[in-house]
C-alpha cells in the first residue's frame, strides 16, 4: 500500500486563512476596546456637567437700510435690541464691532455692528429677536452664525 502525502499547497492555504481570521478578529477586539467610552466621566470637565446645545451668533448692523447712515446712536441701538433679546431669552453676550459690506453697486459702507452670543433658545425665540430687531433699527439683514457648542456653568466646587 502506497502512502498518501500531505498536499503542501492546501496545509499552507488553510494556515492562511487562520492567520487571516484571527488578524481580523484582533483587530476588531482592538477598534472596540479602544472606541468604547471607559466611564462616564467623558460628560464632565471640571467636575461639571458639560451641556450640548445650540450657539447662535447675531451680527446686526446699525446704519439705516434706506440713508446707509447710522440714524440711532449706537447706545441707542444697543439697548433696543438688549431690552428684545430679554425679552425672549434668559440672557446674552453683547459686545460691539466695526463691519463693513458692498451694496449691490459696490459702494462700501462701514458700520458699527453689534453682536449676540444666545444659547438655549428655540427658532421661534430667535426669529421674534430678528424680526422686531429688523424692525426697530429698519436693517435689510442679520448675519446669523450658527455652531453646535458644549459649555458649562463653572461654580468653582
Amino acid at each position: 500500500m502506497e502512502k498518501k502525502k500531505n498536499n503542501p499547497n492546501l496545509l499552507t492555504c488553510i494556515f492562511v486563512v487562520i492567520s487571516v481570521i484571527n488578524l481580523v478578529a484582533v483587530i476588531c477586539l482592538s477598534v472596540y476596546i479602544f472606541y468604547t467610552p471607559k466611564n462616564n466621566d467623558s460628560d464632565k470637565f471640571l467636575g461639571e456637567d458639560i451641556e450640548k446645545t445650540t450657539k447662535y451668533t447675531l451680527y446686526i448692523g446699525t446704519n439705516d437700510k434706506d440713508t446707509y447712515s447710522q440714524l440711532i446712536p449706537l447706545d441707542k441701538a444697543k439697548d433696543i435690541v438688549n431690552n428684545i433679546c430679554i425679552k425672549y431669552t434668559g440672557g446674552y453676550t453683547q459686545y460691539d464691532v466695526k463691519g463693513a459690506w458692498a451694496d449691490e453697486k459696490n459702494n462700501i459702507t462701514n458700520e458699527d455692528t453689534l453682536v449676540y452670543e444666545l444659547y438655549d433658545i428655540s427658532e421661534e425665540q430667535l426669529k421674534n429677536i430678528m424680526d422686531e430687531t429688523l424692525e426697530k433699527l429698519n436693517q435689510n439683514s442679520i448675519l446669523m452664525e450658527i455652531n453646535d457648542s458644549e459649555h458649562i456653568y463653572y461654580d468653582g466646587k
